[in-house]
């Protein structure tokens, strides 16, 4: 056998073997076989361990130390703002919050490992509970804190090693934001600095819990960041092999974070609009303005934008970077077409949200039915959501050889 037929010979052992076994959670064993993925295998280079090690390494870790900052600064600001209240002070907290903020709703996206698991850790729930809806914190249960009614943190004054204690529904940045944009926890009202710096004031038990809050939740970024960082837990690296206690194999881990995009989609999709505005299907109920996100900041807009920046990163990378291996990488290998359309999505649904506008206000006009304002403002960036939602949850998903989502693709 000559050298050339050879060649031939063990190119297509390797070609039936692959065929035989080849799924996108390997031969290890998995969710799933896609024998279309052979396409990327030997047009685009991509595979498990690229992929997940650029998009772990390049987008997750990055994104947790912005976020890991971000609260730095809140909390310095949250310091600044305890020792003197004044609408600078203020001004200068509520614009802390916004920017970390930006860096939470920005990692929303990577709603597993670290951030959920194990229960006792649950990271991202204890910064931002909105995704678990029964656990949002609401002005009832701020309030008891306030008042020392709760049954926690019931020590004077209250400090985030007692607040740590306390159920989610008692933290995070939802639970600041009514301390620091508020001075009623009326979500239907817009206050100014005057009305929240004369609740806020020195010695008062509201602005320890306030100032508590801010540390916790730096806290609570610094020991997620940790637990991903290679320095620290290294989850990196268990995400990257597809090993330790969270995953069984390369194929969970490349499952789990497709799904995870996936679920930031539909959480855009209904959570976070087609939910308050009544527009999913089959809503039994009002629209309710109250079901937005940022509700006292009224900064849905901006959370839902940061959302989808989060999903376009953790979905092609860095546009720059002509050595990235993504998901994008992947699925243009197979349908050239879809990776095209996908795209268009979420740039056309970028295009369409203005960060400026007031979700709230546009939801709360209608009253209890689905009016006018919300068929103007509202249904047309659902629409386009919807869109979105169908080209990744479904057609990427079959393309890649990934289970759907559970039913209710929440974020418990």
């Amino acid at each position: 056998m000559n050298l050339k037929s050879t060649t031939k010979h063990y190119k297509n052992i390797i070609i039936l073997s692959l065929i035989s076994c080849f799924s996108l959670v390997g031969c290890e064993g998995g969710s799933s076989s896609n024998m279309g993925a052979m396409a990327f295998l030997f047009s685009s280079s991509a595979d498990y361990t690229k992929v997940l090690n650029y998009s772990g390494t390049n987008v997750v870790l990055p994104s947790l130390l912005a976020l890991k900052n971000d609260t730095a600064t809140l909390e310095t600001k949250a310091l600044a703002y305890y020792i003197t209240q004044n609408a600078t002070t203020l001004g200068e907290l509520q614009d802390a919050w916004k920017t970390a903020h930006v860096s939470l709703k920005r990692v929303e996206v990577f709603y597993f490992g670290p951030g959920t698991y194990p229960s006792t850790k649950n990271y991202y729930v204890k910064m931002d509970a909105f995704e678990t809806i029964s656990a949002r914190p609401l002005w009832t249960y701020v309030n008891k804190i306030i008042t020392n009614t709760a049954t926690c943190a019931t020590t004077d004054p209250i400090t985030s090693t007692d607040l740590a204690a306390c159920s989610v529904i008692y933290k995070g940045f939802e639970s600041l934001e009514m301390l620091i944009f508020s001075s009623d926890g009326l979500a239907s009202t817009i206050d100014n600095a005057t009305s929240i710096n004369s609740v806020n004031t020195a010695g008062s038990r509201r602005l320890e819990y306030l100032k508590s809050l801010a540390q916790l939740i730096n806290q609570d970024a610094n020991s997620l960041y940790t637990s991903w960082d290679p320095s620290g837990g290294n989850f990196l690296g268990n995400f990257i092999a597809g090993n330790g206690s969270y995953f069984s194999n390369q194929g969970v881990a490349f499952d789990t974070y497709v799904q995870s995009l996936g679920n930031m989609a539909y959480q855009i999709w209904d959570g976070k609009l087609g939910g308050p505005a009544c527009l999913t299907p089959g809503c039994s109920t009002n629209p309710n303005p109250k079901s937005t996100e940022a509700t006292f900041s009224r900064n849905a807009y901006q959370d839902l934008y940061d959302n989808l920046l989060g999903f376009e990163l953790g979905y092609q990378g860095n546009p720059a970077d002509t050595d990235a291996v993504t998901l994008s990488t992947m699925i243009q290998a197979q349908n050239s077409q879809l990776d095209t359309d996908i795209k268009a999505a979420i740039a056309a649904l970028k295009s369409a949200i203005n960060t400026s506008n007031d979700l709230y206000a546009q939801i709360d006009t209608d009253g209890t039915s689905v009016g006018t304002s919300i068929n103007t403002n509202v249904k047309p960036i659902y629409n386009l959501a919807t869109t979105l939602k169908v080209l990744f949850n479904v057609d990427a998903f079959s393309a890649l050889g990934v289970p759907s989502l559970p039913p209710a693709a929440d974020g418990d």
